[in-house]
């Protein structure tokens, strides 16, 4: 693969890293609007997985934010 190539795909993934953030953000302030609102204890624990759910996504997204910028410095040494 070229490194133009590499550079196009590098930027797909990165568009598509930033709609899954905006996507991620979206449910995230849905659940907390859930959370101020008065729930029985089963809707709370399914808020709990929720909130727990959205921290995992988190960390994934910023660990692909990671492996992207790795590759970026990748290609700009490739250049």
């Amino acid at each position: 693969m070229e490194i133009k190539e590499l550079a196009e795909s590098l930027e797909v993934a990165k568009t598509s890293l930033a709609d899954q953030q905006r996507n991620l953000k979206q449910v995230q302030n849905l659940v907390s609007d859930l959370g101020k609102e008065e729930q029985t204890f089963d809707i709370k624990l399914e808020i709990s997985n929720l909130n727990k759910d959205v921290n995992s996504q988190t960390t994934l997204i910023e660990q692909r934010q990671n492996e992207i910028a790795e590759l970026e410095a990748s290609i700009a040494l490739l250049k």
